[in-house]
């Protein structure tokens, strides 16, 4: 027992629960140049974040439910990396229904400056780099996608986005081809775009007709993998079938 803990201790040094504790000449940023967000100070970044939210509460009011957790003012002292688990994880599944419901509005200043504060106190491009991905990847195609992926770290050998590292050196978009490509070499990669259409759809019932771009990023990239894997497998047709009859149910 006392081998495993020593052990869960040292593989927690690698992770972001230590790494966010420096400061650095850098910071990851998606409104502003990396070096130029380090000069940045942290209330300045919580009006941003908060001018955000309001302005996104105008679109759609369930925004609000986030102002006592992620947006109220003592967040501006929470530092994640010294909390408990119990504690990151509720706030994990805070700040994937926050992404999930920002999802449709990604293309707006207004959640831009949202996620800013996220990317800022919350580090949720080092801890919750799949809900981050996940929730923008139907603008795949966009430069603001491009942008966003720079503030990730892609390089590390176990992270499942390594293939987006080339992507992110470059500053480009994740194009239709080379998405389709990867659905179709990696079956798993498939399941989770399925598993990801399922999960914004219950984060936002009864209102899923808002997902109108994810239902679109959903069907064309099924229909896209179908048409470009080299032999359709049972693996294929089982995922695809059982989570559409879950989307549509």
């Amino acid at each position: 027992m006392a081998h495993t803990s020593l052990a869960e201790q040292l593989r927690k040094l690698a992770t972001p629960q230590t790494n966010v504790l420096f400061r650095r000449e850098t910071r990851p940023s998606l409104l502003f140049h990396s070096s130029g967000a380090a000069e940045i100070d942290r209330v300045t970044f919580y009006e941003i974040g908060i001018i955000g939210m309001n302005e996104l509460k105008e679109v759609n009011e369930v925004f609000e439910e986030f102002r006592t957790s992620l947006f109220v003012e003592s967040s501006k002292n929470f530092e994640r990396a010294v909390e408990m688990f119990d504690v990151n994880h509720k706030l994990n599944k805070i700040i994937k229904r926050f992404l999930y419901l920002a999802s449709p509005y990604f293309l707006i200043k207004s959640t831009q400056k949202a996620f800013e504060w996220l990317i800022v106190r919350f580090h949720i491009n080092e801890y919750n780099t799949n809900e981050l991905i996940c929730s923008t990847l139907p603008y795949h195609g966009t430069r603001l996608f491009a942008r966003l992926i720079q503030v990730l770290d892609l390089k590390k050998s176990n992270s499942q986005w390594q293939w987006l590292y080339p992507l992110q050196k470059k500053g480009v978009p994740l194009s239709k081809s080379a998405l389709l490509n990867h659905c179709a070499s990696d079956v798993n990669f498939l399941k989770m775009i399925c598993d990801l259409t399922v999960d914004a759809v219950k984060i936002f019932e009864p209102n899923s007709s808002k997902l109108y771009t994810l239902f679109g990023f959903y069907s064309i990239t099924v229909i896209g993998t179908i048409q470009t894997v080299n032999e359709v497998t049972k693996l294929h047709l089982t995922h695809v079938a059982f989570d559409f009859f879950r989307i549509i149910q």
